[in-house]
């Protein structure tokens, strides 16, 4: 039923009315001359129903013999508006060039989609392609899928296995991260264990190699802690890599300054200039120079999918230096948030028993101390050097 309705919209159909006459004399010549008229009725003597185009033309001469007028209501489908436009050359060229552009850019790569990536953002991967010459806009018959594959799989990092597939106007890439291993240091060598700051040994654990301080001992930073080289029972010695685990109390000192005046940089004018982006044709709409540009790119999406087109907006900031003069509130304020910006920073692996805090300000500027009683694991891994030198033997 679909089709016959394209086929007759495609050929055209008119609306027609019929009056006077006989109708039933009508209705069965144009049967016998093979004309089909549909949605016939009758009301009050008025006949009205569709036809063809072509029928109507050939139901005058029927109209004429069963006696009866006929007039066309309306007419119908796309012979009819092309009659009515045909002096409209803009509908024809715009019909014509929209025919073109779809039939071009049916063979064009329109979106990338990325899936398996977990630890891999999908913009790293699509960068990757994009580097191996795959990009929204080229034509999707020059994609070599094998050569490319093997290309990213050479440059990008943490990448196992990857497959694009071409699908129309769409290109899916499938990739499958590398397992992820932690690799110890030194995993097959020998090493020491040394402190890594001074302090006061509390928990001493020594897992593997030889103990060579206790737990109340203090050490510096750098002392040995716990020896590779260790001694076996036919007393002959071996290397062998050192483990364990040293928590030790540690001193901290955190220190942050400010002062009143200072000089910052005033953003005094900014200029912003936009690219299209269509299908990998870029129209600029201005031109911008300088070293101080930030870039931010918009992408068309339509129910989540990326299109590719779009617009890029580079916007150039100058700024000048301006000498501006903080109250002391401020600077104390600016002070406090240095100093527990490098608290959280440095204390982060840590665990704090006692903090004081000391602030100091005058008409300079201002000055905030922490000073803080630390338990942390001071063990660090060094390599152990060995030569080629047998070890005495006690």
């Amino acid at each position: 039923m679909l089709i016959l309705k394209m086929i007759r919209y495609i050929f055209g159909f008119v609306h027609f009315n019929a009056c006077g006459g006989f109708p039933e004399r009508f209705l069965n010549l144009c049967r016998i001359r093979g004309i089909t008229l549909w949605n016939i009725k009758c009301e009050n003597g008025m006949l009205s129903a569709f036809a063809d185009r072509s029928s109507y033309k050939k139901m005058r001469s029927i109209a004429k013999s069963s006696g009866m007028k006929m007039r066309m209501d309306d007419k119908f489908g796309l012979t009819f508006f092309l009659d009515r436009n045909s002096r409209r050359i803009g509908i024809l060229a715009g019909a014509a060039i929209m025919c073109a552009l779809i039939s071009i850019l049916s063979t064009r790569l329109w979106c990338i989609k990325v899936e398996g990536n977990e630890r891999i953002s999908s913009e790293e991967i699509i960068s990757a392609f994009e580097g191996a010459g795959i990009r929204p806009g080229m034509p999707a018959a020059d994609i070599d899928p094998t050569e490319t594959e093997l290309e990213v799989q050479k440059n990008l990092k943490g990448i196992s296995w990857v497959n694009i597939n071409i699908r129309g106007c769409s290109a899916m890439i499938e990739v499958r991260e590398a397992a992820e291993t932690e690799r110890k240091s030194f995993e097959n060598s020998p090493s020491d264990i040394v402190a890594s700051s001074d302090g006061i040994i509390r928990i001493f654990r020594s897992f593997n190699g030889t103990a060579e301080e206790k737990t109340g001992s203090p050490v510096l930073k750098g002392d040995l802690l716990i020896s590779g080289i260790k001694q076996n029972r036919d007393l002959t010695f071996s290397f062998c890599k050192a483990e364990g685990y040293v928590v030790a109390e540690t001193n901290k000192k955190i220190s942050s300054a400010k002062k009143r005046s200072l000089v910052v940089s005033k953003i005094t004018n900014t200029k912003t200039v936009y690219t299209i982006n269509f299908f990998g044709l870029k129209i600029p709409l201005g031109r911008l120079t300088g070293s101080n540009v930030s870039i931010d790119k918009t992408r068309l999406k339509i129910n989540g999918i990326i299109l590719p087109a779009g617009v890029t907006r580079k916007r150039l900031t100058v700024e000048s230096p301006c000498g501006i003069v903080l109250t002391e509130n401020e600077c104390r304020l600016l002070t406090l948030s240095e100093l527990f910006r490098e608290c959280g920073h440095s204390l982060k692996y840590v665990k704090a028993e006692n903090t004081a805090f000391e602030i100091r300000s005058d008409d300079k500027g201002c000055s905030a101390v922490c000073k803080a009683v630390c338990l942390e694991n001071i063990a660090k891994e060094t390599p152990l050097q060995v030569e080629n030198q047998p070890l005495p033997v006690r």
